[in-house]
């Protein structure tokens, strides 16, 4: 898949960016045969090759984070809230009068956080929140207004603060679906479900039979739905987000071409779509891998994928495979199909090649942002890591940085690049500026302590450490990375307690040998022979693939 993207995003102009030339043969390091390069296809997680940890039994680190994880951090942007945020706040002047808003100084506070709304500066509306919060206390709609913008500015606290504010929302439908949205941008699907569904399932009802699909040709954004206050484009796109979310790309999809109609000067909504689309070719793809491997469709649709960076693998594949084979010529299935009736190989070509064509489209809408042109290289550059070139990667962090540079993605990238090449002295600075522009990010986060750690910087590797797993408690890559952290600093009952939780996250032998000589220095030698018969057989099976 990582080659899709690829092809893709390099006829996507990032904004400002310079058109490269596409090589002609894989650059060194590369897949150079038919089967390695289709590796890449159907999939968006990378070969084991790439996810590889350092074999030293003494120096072994945790390896890279899963590219899944990487991709869709980047493919949905930095979250899934909306994108009208003043959709859900109390207004300006709803504010003033609640609050009883007198003093100069607060009503201009209240404006400015709603200013700042709107213009996405949102670390900027939560401070003016704060102001207004802090001189009216008893305030509920300020309350409320503070906890929304903590959620886009992502607080830390933001979950928190925003289940103790619930009540004090404009309606509760409303506050329902917004509290659903931050649950999704949290990473909790069962309980945003909980939330969204109620909220559709009372649009729905209340619509009349011909209204029910929220058809978008005569719908207006401003429009309110029939549930207390919220906004058709609210529920169509928290519909679409849940969908993305539960593994249904194709009703992401249909919901976001509708929301790209009704919001064209949207670049999130852009983005999403291209997203969405992108998923739903990958899905489309690996079933048309399954049911018919042989067939021409397959043969065809793998060759428009390599044909732009590789055009002689995909001569190889498809003869007559040409770049640009993904702009939808005549004959295929419009890009706003909804064909699965039969899921014979045609139509799962024709579908995969109508999404990949949407996907190049929506993604060319989004470029026009600068936000999101950062993300596009974002994307470009995780591409060329998945194919193995790294100066690729690494050139395409850097002129995103050029254009963007307080883009957390792109120094996040960056960094995660010279870790990679274990040149940490490079890699420090760009996870430290990461971690500055977005303190919500535990793989930043855990990426940063586990480059202090390797340079003989504990402490500091423990602070961020202890940020990584405080943000997701199930990241076992930053207990591995922390428990190596309380060995240099002299804690071994820590260490060991981090080492063997962290355990299921490493397959190679490694972190099973390190288990073993920390009992051997505690004098558990039972233990220690458990640990070390476990990491021979890790071992042997990882030399069994290769």
């Amino acid at each position: 898949m990582a080659l899709w993207v690829g092809l893709i995003l390099a006829k996507t102009p990032a904004c400002g960016a310079q058109s490269q030339p596409k090589p002609s043969a894989p650059p060194s390091g590369s897949p150079s045969d038919t089967s390695s390069a289709l590796e890449f296809l159907g999939s968006y997680t990378a070969p084991s090759a790439v996810l590889a940890t350092e074999t030293s039994h003494t120096s072994a680190h945790p390896p890279a984070p899963a590219a899944a994880r990487r991709l869709r951090r980047i493919e949905v942007g930095l979250d899934t809230l909306a994108p009208w945020a003043w959709d859900f706040t109390w207004s300006a002047d709803s504010l003033a009068a609640t609050c009883g808003l007198v003093s100069q100084g607060s009503r201009r506070d209240a404006s400015l956080a709603d200013a700042d709304l709107r213009a996405q500066h949102f670390a900027e509306a939560l401070a003016d929140y704060d102001r207004v919060a802090a001189a009216h206390a008893g305030c509920t709609a300020a309350a409320w207004n503070r906890a929304v913008g903590a959620a886009y500015a992502h607080s830390p606290a933001a979950t928190s603060t925003l289940t103790n504010a619930l009540a004090d929302a404009p309606s509760t439908a409303l506050g329902s679906l917004f509290m659903g949205l931050a649950q999704l941008s949290a990473g909790d699907t069962p309980g945003a479900r909980l939330r969204i569904v109620p909220a559709l399932d009372a649009s729905a009802t209340t619509r009349s039979a011909t209204n029910a699909t929220l058809d978008a040709s005569r719908l207006s954004s401003d429009s309110e739905g029939p549930s207390e206050g919220v906004k058709d484009r609210d529920l169509i796109w928290a519909r679409a987000m849940l969908a993305q979310a539960s593994g249904e790309p194709a009703q992401a999809r249909q919901d976001l071409e509708r929301l790209s109609t009704m919001e064209s000067d949207s670049p999130k909504v852009w983005f999403a779509l291209g997203g969405a689309a992108l998923e739903e070719a990958r899905a489309d793809s690996r079933r048309l891998s399954e049911i018919a491997p042989a067939s021409e469709w397959n043969r065809r649709l793998q060759a428009e994928g390599v044909t732009a960076r590789y055009p002689a693998l995909g001569q190889t594949l498809w003869p007559g495979a040409v770049p640009g084979a993904t702009e939808n010529p005549g004959g295929t299935v419009a890009p706003n199909s909804d064909l699965k009736a039969a899921d014979s190989p045609e139509s799962l070509y024709q579908q995969a090649h109508a999404a990949l064509h949407l996907c190049q489209d929506a993604y060319q809408h989004a470029s026009q942002s600068p936000r999101f042109s950062a993300y596009l290289h974002a994307l470009k550059a995780l591409a060329a890591e998945q194919e193995g070139d790294e100066p690729a990667a690494i050139r395409e962090y850097q002129e995103g940085l050029a254009q963007n540079p307080a883009s957390a993605i792109l120094h996040a990238g960056l960094g995660h690049c010279y870790r990679q090449r274990l040149d940490l002295e490079a890699a420090e600075p760009e996870l430290r500026r990461a971690w500055e522009l977005d303190p919500s990010d535990p793989l930043i986060a855990f990426e940063l302590g586990d480059v202090c750690q390797r340079l003989g910087q504990p402490q500091e590797a423990l602070q961020s450490l202890n940020q990584a797993l405080g943000l997701d408690p199930e990241f076992l890559l930053a207990r591995w990375s922390r428990g190596k952290t309380y060995l240099a600093l002299g804690d071994t009952e820590r260490a060991l307690a981090d080492l063997e939780a962290a355990a299921p996250a490493d397959n190679t032998g490694d972190l099973q040998f390190q288990l073993a000589r920390i009992y051997l220095k505690l004098g558990r030698s039972d233990l220690a022979a458990q640990a070390q018969k476990r990491s021979e057989e890790q071992r042997r099976t990882v030399d069994g693939r290769q």
